[in-house]
C-alpha cells in the first residue's frame, strides 16, 4: 500500500448491518467502572428491526487514570457514573433515531445507593454529582450488575446473543433451542443476579 491509494479506503460508520431492516425500537446501554488504577465507561446500542432481528453495536468508550492525590474506590464509581451521563447526552444529540430508551449500569452499589437516596444530605463532590445524575437521567433506568459479570463473550458468540450477554449482565448459561418452523431460533440467557432476558433472533 502507498499514499496514492489511501483515498481508496473506505471505513464503515454506519452503526448497523447492511441487511438489517426498519428499525423499530433502539435503546442504549451505558456501562461504568472503576478501580485504583482508572476508571471508565462504555455505551451500546441495541436495536430490533421490523423483522425481529437484534443487532448491538459498541457506539463510543471513554476512560480515565485517576488523579495522582489518592481517591476512594466508590468516589471513582461516582466519577465513572458521572461520565456515562454526559456520553449519554452526546449519544443522544447525535442518534437519528426517536424514543431512544436509556439504561445505565454499574457495579457499585454505592452509586446506586445515592442515586436513589433523596433523603439524606451528601457532601458537596457527592451531591454534584447525584444532582446531575437526577436532572439528566430517570433513576429507574439505573440498574445493578454483579462484579464478576462478564459484559461481554467470545467473539464467536453470535451478534444476538453477545447483545443478551452484554444487556443482561451476570451470565451463567446461554442455552438456543431448536430452530423452529418460522425459522427463528429461541436463546435464552440464565442470570443468578438478574431476571432472565428472553427473546427471539433470527439466525
Amino acid at each position: 500500500m502507498n499514499l496514492a491509494s489511501l483515498e481508496h479506503i473506505e471505513v464503515g460508520r454506519c452503526v448497523k448491518p447492511e441487511e438489517f431492516g426498519e428499525v423499530v425500537s433502539a435503546s442504549l446501554h451505558h456501562f461504568s467502572d472503576a478501580s485504583q488504577k482508572g476508571y471508565g465507561q462504555c455505551s451500546y446500542l441495541r436495536m430490533v428491526d421490523n423483522h425481529g432481528q437484534i443487532h448491538c453495536t459498541l457506539l463510543l468508550g471513554k476512560s480515565r487514570v485517576p488523579p495522582v492525590k489518592p481517591v476512594t474506590v466508590p468516589r471513582l464509581e461516582l466519577t465513572a457514573a458521572t461520565i456515562s451521563v454526559k456520553v449519554a447526552s452526546l449519544l443522544k444529540s447525535e442518534l437519528e433515531y426517536n424514543c431512544v430508551s436509556e439504561f445505565y449500569w454499574t457495579d457499585s452499589r454505592v452509586v446506586i445507593g445515592y442515586i436513589r437516596n433523596d433523603v439524606r444530605r451528601f457532601h458537596v463532590f457527592v451531591a454534584n454529582r447525584v444532582q446531575l445524575f437526577r436532572s439528566s437521567s430517570d433513576v429507574t433506568s439505573w440498574r445493578y450488575v454483579d462484579t464478576n459479570t462478564p459484559l461481554t463473550t467470545h467473539h464467536a458468540v453470535s451478534t444476538v446473543r453477545e447483545c443478551q450477554a452484554v444487556i443482561a449482565g451476570s451470565m451463567e448459561q446461554i442455552s438456543c433451542g431448536r430452530q423452529s418452523s418460522s425459522g427463528r431460533t429461541t436463546c435464552k440467557v440464565r442470570s443468578s443476579q438478574m431476571t432472565m432476558l428472553k427473546f427471539e433472533g433470527q439466525r
